[in-house]
């Protein structure tokens, strides 16, 4: 059994491929110490469902958002419902939001203004942002440079050792994902930026 107390700031968990085994997963992170784990929505049906799969055990917490890549498919009605679970007390997090270049799946316009509007409302709310960012980073950090006042986590961190150091100087925490574990030179960059952040505790 770990005993350092684990909180996983990330983990879809409404997704179905997790359906038959959720019982399984709360045994299995009680018996390892995981201490808490968030469940980020990425659109309205997903936030929904995520506050009622958050009633399952006393270590999950939810967060409700849309996703960039959903955020062709939002109406004004969708981001209302957003705003409205927001203000409730068992929503810990505003997430997961924020900017994505890599895939096409929506207008890169409407990803910005979705994006001010979920910073805003992390503002409103008091509650932590949960950011998504993919081949973005020229257009993020400027954004969130401008905010002001932000916390909050840059979830799967995909940009370099420079651009690490400004997210952390704004306050945010930073998730290194699977990716820094793959051998392929071309995520060198964050290996180089987990070095930065952990010494020699990480061996690309």
């Amino acid at each position: 059994m770990n005993t350092l107390p684990l909180f996983d700031t990330h983990a879809h968990l409404d997704f179905p491929e997790f359906e038959q085994d959720r019982v399984t997963l709360i045994q299995h992170w009680e018996a390892e110490n995981v201490v808490g784990v968030i469940i980020p929505g990425i659109d309205v049906a997903s936030s929904q469902r995520i506050l009622d799969i958050a009633s399952f055990s006393v270590r999950f917490h939810a967060a409700v958002a849309i996703h960039p890549n959903h955020t062709l498919s939002t109406t004004e009605d969708d981001w209302q419902t957003i705003c409205g679970l927001a203000q409730r007390d068992d929503v810990v997090a505003i997430g997961e939001t924020g900017l994505d270049r890599y895939w096409d799946d929506a207008p890169f316009n409407g990803q910005i203004d979705m994006f001010h509007r979920h910073i805003e409302l992390s503002q409103e709310t008091d509650k932590p942002i949960l950011i998504h960012c993919r081949d973005a980073w020229d257009d993020l950090l400027p954004i969130l440079q401008q905010a002001g006042k932000l916390c909050g986590v840059i979830h799967a961190f995909s940009g370099n050792t420079e651009q690490m150091q400004k997210c952390v100087e704004l306050g945010f925490f930073i998730s290194f994902a699977g990716s820094v574990t793959y051998r392929n030179a071309k995520f060198s960059h964050l290996w180089e930026a987990a070095k930065e952040k952990y010494g020699s505790r990480i061996d690309g």
